[in-house]
């Protein structure tokens, strides 16, 4: 019996828990350890998941001469800490800063480029990611287009999936590439959207918008695989996102 006490507090010390015993004896002569007292140990899920529920989401999207029907989509979310970083490709001349000005929502900074860069938006990206670094606060970072689509709990479900050590979280989607059929997304080159990833901040501006190709997509992806590990992915099986 000692050796077993001394064992267990042992075990408990080496990950930083507090075992409160003694053992308790029950009947037909077997020994069951008693409910454990434990401090000092990891969050619980649902705590974690609570101070989540503070968390603000940063989109990036690059728009030319179409309407951002993102905004609705993200109006429409059960969680609303979130702030969209709209960069247009040029300036301007249909009247697009005016429509954004109508939805009269704080949460939306609306840029537009002195030139045309005409470069699927990845010269977009990679500005707007720098401007982040430089001002704005968040805790979550999002890179999509404007005339994507989110379900209303595309928030709330990638947030809550995440743990304590995960770094991206992403989802299965709907994409006009396929014909507007369910694509079960993959860590893997023509099975990744970078709509449908959600990274941690810090990383995500770690790892930056580097590519000029039309795959630049995949190549932010992978930056991330390949920087912290797939062990660090955390899918939602669901599909919440629309490329449009």
């Amino acid at each position: 019996m000692k050796k077993i006490k001394r064992g267990l507090k042992w075990l408990a010390a080496s990950v930083g828990f507090t075992l409160h015993l003694p053992l308790r004896r029950v009947p037909a002569g077997t020994t069951r350890l008693a409910a454990p007292s434990v401090r000092g140990c990891l969050p619980s899920r649902a705590a974690t998941n609570a101070d989540r529920a503070d968390a603000k989401v940063l989109f990036i999207a690059p728009v030319y001469n179409y309407y951002p029907i993102l905004i609705h989509a993200l109006q429409a979310q059960t969680h609303d800490n979130w702030e969209l970083l709209l960069v247009h490709d040029g300036p301007n001349d249909l009247g697009l800063a005016a429509t954004i000005a109508a939805f009269n929502d704080k949460r939306i900074d609306y840029l537009e480029t002195t030139l045309r860069h005409n470069d699927w938006g990845h010269s977009l990206r990679r500005y707007a990611l720098e401007r982040i670094a430089q001002e704005k606060s968040g805790d979550y970072i999002v890179v999509t287009n404007a005339d994507n689509y989110y379900v209303p709990g595309f928030l709330s479900l990638m947030l809550n999936a995440f743990e304590d050590d995960t770094v991206v979280t992403y989802c299965n989607a709907v994409h006009s590439h396929r014909g507007w059929t369910h694509l079960d997304t993959r860590i893997a080159r023509s099975y990744i959207d970078c709509g449908v990833v959600m990274a941690r901040r810090e990383e995500a501006l770690s790892v930056g918008w580097t590519s000029p190709e039309f795959a630049a997509d995949w190549t932010y992806v992978d930056g991330l695989a390949s920087s912290y590990g797939l062990d660090r992915f955390i899918k939602v099986q669901q599909a919440l996102f629309v490329h449009n």
